[in-house]
C-alpha cells in the first residue's frame, strides 16, 4: 500500500470544466441547482478524511438541490472522463509514483477508483479527493463497497498512514522442490486494534496474498 499526495485540484474548477458545454436536460438544470451543495460537501470531504470520519457520510441516491444518482454518474462518465474534465482525470492518474497502484503496491494504474462509490455516494462522483488512481483489478474487487464501520474501511491513499510499521509478513515452506509463500497481516505492537483490523480487511478484500505469491 502506498501513501499518495492529494490532488492539487479545486472542486470549483472541476465543475466548471464538466459543465462548460453541458446541454443535456434535465441533467443541466439538476446539477446547476445542486452545484453549491456539491462544492460545499466536496470541500468538507477533506476535513472528514483527515479526521478518519468518512464513514459518517450516509449512503444516498439524491443530491440536495435536485441532482440524482444518474445525473452524477453521467457527469463523471461523460464529462469528467471523456470531455472537459479529462484534464483533471489525467492529472490524478499521474499522482502515483512509477504508476504503481496504491491499493496493492504492485500493478500499474489504469483507471480511477471512487473511494466512496459514486453509485452509493453520488455527491462525490467528481470530488478530486475521492478519486484515486488504481489498477483495474483493485478497482473491480473494491467495486461499490459500502463500509459499515471504521474497521471495515480500506486503506485510503490520501489520508491513511500504513507504512509506519512492518505489518505484512510471509511464511515460507519447501514442498518437494518448490518454495511456497503465504503472506499475512501481523499486528505491530504500536498499532491499535482498529488499524490492524483495517489492514486485514484491506488485505483480504483485495485478495493480495494471491497477487503477492505469483
Amino acid at each position: 500500500m502506498i501513501k499518495l499526495a492529494k490532488p492539487d485540484i479545486k472542486q470549483k474548477d472541476v465543475i466548471d470544466a464538466c459543465m462548460a458545454n453541458l446541454q443535456k436536460e434535465p441533467t443541466l438544470s439538476n446539477i446547476t441547482k445542486s452545484r453549491s451543495f456539491i462544492e460545499q460537501k466536496s470541500n468538507k470531504y477533506n476535513d472528514l478524511g483527515e479526521k478518519g470520519e468518512l464513514g459518517n457520510i450516509p449512503v444516498h441516491t439524491k443530491v440536495l438541490g435536485g441532482a440524482t444518482k444518474d445525473d452524477m454518474v453521467w457527469l463523471y462518465d461523460k464529462k469528467f472522463v471523456r470531455d472537459g474534465g479529462r484534464i483533471f482525470y489525467n492529472k490524478i492518474m499521474k499522482i502515483p509514483p512509477f504508476s504503481r497502484c496504491p491499493f496493492c503496491g504492485v500493478r500499474r494504474v489504469s483507471t480511477l477508483d471512487h473511494y466512496l462509490a459514486k453509485t452509493e455516494y453520488p455527491t462525490f462522483a467528481i470530488t478530486p479527493n475521492n478519486l484515486v488512481a488504481s489498477c483495474a483489478d483493485c478497482n473491480k474487487k473494491k467495486s461499490n463497497l459500502v463500509f459499515a464501520s471504521r474497521e471495515e474501511e480500506l486503506f485510503h491513499p490520501y489520508y491513511d498512514e500504513f507504512d509506519d510499521e512492518i505489518w505484512l509478513k510471509a511464511d515460507v515452506s519447501l514442498v518437494v522442490d518448490e518454495v511456497l509463500f503465504k503472506f499475512y497481516v501481523s499486528k505491530p505492537e504500536a498499532w491499535m486494534e482498529e488499524k490492524y483490523t483495517r489492514a486485514k480487511n484491506h488485505f483480504e478484500k483485495l485478495e493480495l496474498n494471491d497477487l503477492y505469491v505469483q
